[in-house]
């Protein structure tokens, strides 16, 4: 028996297909096209490099392996007998076959016997690193999910290595992480790929461009207003990038660009610089096209805004109105008479005035339509006793006459 790196690979110029067909299980489909194609001799020279590079691989896979164990001696008999190769009669291309073998064999000897338990994160992590055969796999699996139980249960919340395989599976995992994890823009990116980790991240990163994008794309486009920092350009861009569109808009401004763009997402005008969102005739415009637009403060409170819109949509115009807007008679009337139903919206103050109720209830029928407004109040005594007088006075006129 000797050892896999004993055993000596040399580029052939051709290989029987009998052998092709024999190892055939344990190649890859672009390996067999490569030595079935005896007039391509540069392609065969690629796989047996290839077959060179694997079988180095597994021989520094051997002493790492035997290093954790505390030497020869002290590995496993069923990990040892692995790591060896009859030498006897064995071509290249089976020595590439045999070693894909025993690969699948070692993997699941290591899973059995390895003492996990017994290294710390950061050798586990040297190990996950360390240069392996191509085909080794399973194993790594193994070790990457030792590295995620290791960052979950707080034994590593510094370890850049687990944090990112951990977050891969789920991207909640990165509550675990410390501040300086947090803060790590790669590893934020890979957890935003399978849950909203807005609130897990480190502040500093919610304005962060790529960030934003990827959190916008992933969790909805109201996300992209955490780019407020960002320059006027670069917003363009990022709108441009989040609806997968050419920069054939560079022609118009920033008044029409983002308008324009509200027709595939509503929410595209939370880019918009400060002097639009503040801008009368802009947010008319796009409160025509997303009635759920957010507004800042200083418009709901101007009565000439709200005036207008109501001009539009009384219902809306009279929602978004601040308390003192909506006792506005001017504004409220103006809302009304573009949809009844926004006397409902109508503040407290506008609705309890004596001469407010009058005009709704004589030229409007609220009740009717089922609008909480009160009829006006009349006293009783005052209407009643003018009455009873008055008819006194009839009856005893009628008495009088016909005597």
């Amino acid at each position: 028996m000797a050892s896999i790196a004993a055993v000596n690979c040399r580029l052939c110029p051709s290989v029987p297909t009998d052998v092709i067909d024999e190892v055939s299980s344990y190649l890859l489909p672009e390996e067999v096209t490569a030595l079935a194609q005896s007039n391509h001799s540069l392609q065969r020279d690629v796989v047996y490099l290839n077959i060179q590079r694997e079988v180095a691989n597994f021989d520094k896979l051997k002493d790492s392996i035997l290093k954790i164990f505390g030497g020869e001696g002290n590995t496993p008999i069923e990990i040892r007998s692995i790591f060896q190769l009859d030498e006897k009669g064995t071509s290249d291309i089976k020595t590439l076959a045999t070693l894909r073998a025993k690969l699948e064999e070692l993997q699941s000897a290591l899973i059995r016997n390895f003492p996990f338990e017994q290294l710390s994160p950061q050798q586990l992590v040297d190990l996950y690193h360390s240069e392996k055969p191509r085909f080794f796999n399973i194993f790594n699996t193994f070790i990457e999910e030792q590295l995620i139980k290791h960052f979950v249960n707080g034994n590593c919340p510094e370890n850049r290595t687990a944090a990112l395989l951990a977050v891969k599976v789920n991207g909640e995992y990165l509550q675990f992480g410390s501040d300086e994890i947090k803060r790590d823009k790669e590893i934020v990116l890979e957890a935003i790929t399978n849950v909203d980790v807005f609130a897990l991240m480190d502040p500093a990163l919610r304005g962060d461009l790529d960030i934003v994008l990827k959190q916008a794309k992933n969790y909805g486009s109201i996300y992209l207003s955490c780019a407020r920092g960002a320059s006027s350009q670069e917003k363009r861009e990022l709108a441009l990038s989040f609806l997968d569109k050419d920069n054939n808009y560079a022609h118009l401004s920033d008044f029409e660009f983002y308008l324009k763009l509200m027709d595939e997402c509503p929410d595209i005008y939370l880019l918009a610089e400060d002097n639009l969102l503040f801008n009368h005739h802009f947010m008319l415009e796009v409160l025509k096209k997303n009635e759920h637009a957010i507004i800042k403060g200083e418009l709901v409170d101007n009565p000439d805004f709200i005036f207008e819109l109501a001009k539009v949509n009384g219902v809306l115009a009279l929602r978004i109105a601040s308390d003192e807007v909506k006792n506005n008679e001017r504004v409220v009337f103006r809302a009304i008479v573009q949809n009844r139903q926004a006397v409902r919206l109508a503040g407290d103050e506008f609705l309890n005035n004596r001469k407010n109720q009058i005009r709704l209830y004589g030229c409007l029928n609220y009740y009717l339509r089922g609008a909480h407004v009160r009829p006006p109040r009349f006293n009783l005594l005052k209407v009643m006793v003018p009455t009873l007088i008055l008819t006194s006075m009839a009856v005893m006129l009628d008495i009088y006459n016909w005597r």
